[in-house]
């Protein structure tokens, strides 16, 4: 018997596989939103704070610039240490301690009497990735300045005269590079981490050449006294890296600007207090570091008059809040409802039995109350002062011909008793 396919077969059909579609959408939809909500939930990378130390992960680098694109300053072994300044777009501003390697026109450079050190004799002089001045290598944002001390490392060209040619130095601790956030971890623990910093800052000196006798006939201790290097020579490394960590530690205070508190200062001053303590008072390091402190000073008076300000102003606020409420509830006591009741006074009785009748007296003010649910027996509140909440049964009217004048009449569903006195 030859098989027929029926309209109704066609139709089953039709609308299991229409049902079997509309399942696996919905599977699909639901995956989406698991998906979606996933990814919502997945943790954010956590942000670190201006101030703080970070190390570095292995393969990090140091850019010119805030983007991927950047020009490579150097790369980092892990575990390098930096300091974040700020953040933006996903990447963090840092120094090293020991700055980075950069390249500067050597027409701004001069030597010292310090072998492999040089000395900065202009002023906003840029450091830049790479030998040259092209867009290529676009300079870092912070800028050496006459007297600035610099580690010498290389020469692009050693056939070209030392003031034509580019030199490789290592930056001032306080040159600020890029690295991306997700390059760096927080340090363990901050505290370890800043004295590592401090012992880790590249401490460099200025020492003037020693003159050589004219003639070595006989041994003139005087002579040999005069030959010492000054006072300068015998300031020690640590004083100068702690004179650095205190201007990286004042810069980042006053980058809080108007947020800044008076503790915010106080590590800064510690600083130039620790390099006053081991140098000459005479010497220039001593000279700085006082201006420097002095400065400090005045920026931590100026937070902690704002903290002061910004109490009072708090506390004022406050009483000032608390006097307003004060008012507020003395108003109310006045008020005759008191902002929560609809009638408000004295209980009095007139009649007796079925034909006792309960009024609220205040002032000029009377009211008629009832209690139909029997809740309340107003016998047990005569003399006593109420506060009554309920329905309306029947509105005040005027006195006419026919009839007397009425008070309204309040079915009480809840009372209040205010006060006992009876002298109303």
């Amino acid at each position: 018997m030859e098989a027929r396919t029926t309209l109704a077969e066609i139709n089953d059909t039709t609308r299991m596989a229409s049902n079997r579609m509309g399942r696996i959408s919905t599977a699909v939809f639901t995956l989406g939103l698991g998906l979606a909500a996933a990814a919502m939930a997945a943790p954010q990378e956590p942000e670190i704070a201006a101030g703080s130390y970070v190390r570095a992960k292995d393969g990090a680098v140091v850019r010119n610039f805030r983007d991927e694109k950047g020009k490579a300053v150097t790369s980092l072994d892990a575990g390098t240490l930096l300091l974040v300044h700020t953040e933006s777009r996903n990447y963090y501003e840092v120094s090293a301690p020991t700055g980075f390697p950069v390249w500067v026109f050597g027409k701004y450079l001069t030597e010292t009497g310090t072998e492999g050190v040089l000395k900065v004799i202009g002023n906003g002089v840029r450091m830049r990735p790479l030998p040259e001045s092209s867009v290529d290598s676009y300079p870092l944002s912070t800028k050496l300045n006459r007297d600035d001390l610099v580690q010498y490392i290389d020469r692009a060209d050693s056939n070209l005269s030392f003031e034509s040619d580019w030199v490789q130095v290592w930056s001032v601790p306080h040159a600020h590079g890029w690295v991306s956030s997700t390059d760096v971890d927080l340090a363990g623990d901050q505290g370890v981490a800043g004295k590592e910093w401090t012992d880790s800052l590249r401490g460099l000196v200025d020492v003037p050449v020693k003159v050589a006798p004219v003639a070595a006939a006989e041994p003139d201790n005087a002579a040999a006294t005069d030959q010492n290097p000054p006072a300068a020579a015998k300031i020690p490394e640590e004083a100068y890296r702690s004179l650095a960590y205190g201007k990286t530690l004042l810069e980042g205070a006053m980058k809080k600007g108007k947020d800044a508190v008076e503790a915010d200062f106080d590590s800064a001053i510690r600083a130039f207090n620790t390099v006053l303590g081991m140098v000459p008072e005479t010497s220039i390091v001593a000279t700085e570091a006082n201006s420097k402190l002095m400065e400090a000073k005045a920026f931590q008076t100026s937070a902690a008059t704002r903290e002061t300000l910004a109490a009072v102003e708090s506390r004022q606020a406050e009483l000032v809040k608390e006097w307003a409420e004060e008012k507020r509830r003395e108003a109310l006591r006045k008020t005759e409802l008191m902002g929560r009741f609809m009638a408000r006074g004295w209980v009095r009785k007139t009649g007796r039995g079925d034909d006792a009748r309960y009024f609220l007296y205040w002032d000029d003010t009377v009211q008629e109350i009832s209690c139909e649910s029997g809740r309340y027996d107003f016998d047990l509140f005569l003399g006593y002062e109420l506060g009554v909440r309920g329905m309306i049964l029947r509105a005040a009217s005027m006195a006419t011909d026919d009839m007397p004048a009425e008070v309204s009449l309040l079915d009480v569903s809840r009372l209040e008793v205010i006060s006992g006195s009876t002298g109303k």
